[in-house]
């Protein structure tokens, strides 16, 4: 999918500039807030060592983002991040966590409808930086995993960079790309393996409800994994020959 030329200049002669004087402005009211949350971010996830161990001992967190729309390089910004701290070994996701993420750019009505967020609740949600300092405190000594991670871990980066933050660079694992090397026959969305794995189906489009299912449907390809003796993350990426990022 591609950006309209109407999108793209409306993002360079209009929301470019709204983005920037109001991120400017929330960065001055609330210096001693951002440069505290900058500092923390500073200090790193703690991930890295984690590719080599039994993907059943692994820590993961499974999240889905919901936006304003698909291009966060012309505009787009999270209105919401939905995550389940989960491993093999504990299916019953005891940690979770949602947060309403209040955009510069207001959601239009259709994005509005998607997702059932009211115009208030999305006013009323956190600003970005301290919504993903909370995601990323929760996230940070664990793998992410997202269907797909190509969309999600992206638009996080891309945010970030907005933002002046530091640098977002997770483990990542891409639920939608080891399905497609599990089943390279099948189109792998979503909604079609919540159908095959016989997922109990919740409202889809709310962060919480999209990540509970891709976490159920994790532990599925995680298990055809072990049965093709695909044990860890390494020998996932050395299997499909993904290059490590």
């Amino acid at each position: 999918m591609e950006a309209s030329v109407i999108q793209i200049f409306k993002y360079l002669l209009y929301d470019w500039h709204q983005f920037n004087y109001s991120q400017k402005q929330w960065v001055k009211q609330n210096h001693d807030k951002f440069h505290d949350i900058h500092d923390q971010m500073e200090q790193g996830l703690l991930n890295s060592d984690l590719i080599k161990k039994p993907i059943r001992d692994i820590p993961f967190t499974v999240f889905d983002l919901e936006t304003t729309g698909f291009f966060p390089k012309i505009g787009d910004e999270v209105i919401s991040i939905g995550a389940l701290k989960m491993n093999m070994n504990q299916m019953e996701f005891p940690e979770s966590f949602y947060e309403v993420i209040s955009p510069i750019k207001m959601a239009s009505l259709n994005i509005r409808t998607l997702t059932g967020l009211s115009m208030s609740e999305i006013r009323s949600g956190k600003p970005f930086p301290v919504g993903f300092l909370n995601f990323w405190e929760f996230s940070r000594s664990s793998v992410v995993v997202a269907h797909p991670a190509s969309f999600d871990v992206n638009f996080l980066k891309e945010m970030a960079h907005r933002w002046k933050l530091p640098p977002y660079n997770p483990v990542s694992i891409d639920s939608y790309e080891m399905a497609n090397f599990l089943y390279p026959n099948n189109r792998n969305s979503l909604d079609e393996l919540v159908h095959h794995f016989g997922v109990e189906e919740k409202l889809r489009h709310h962060a919480l409800n999209d990540a509970h299912m891709t976490a159920e449907v994790f532990q599925y390809l995680v298990n055809e994994l072990e049965k093709k003796g695909i044990y860890t993350i390494d020998d996932y990426w050395q299997a499909c020959k993904k290059p490590r990022s």
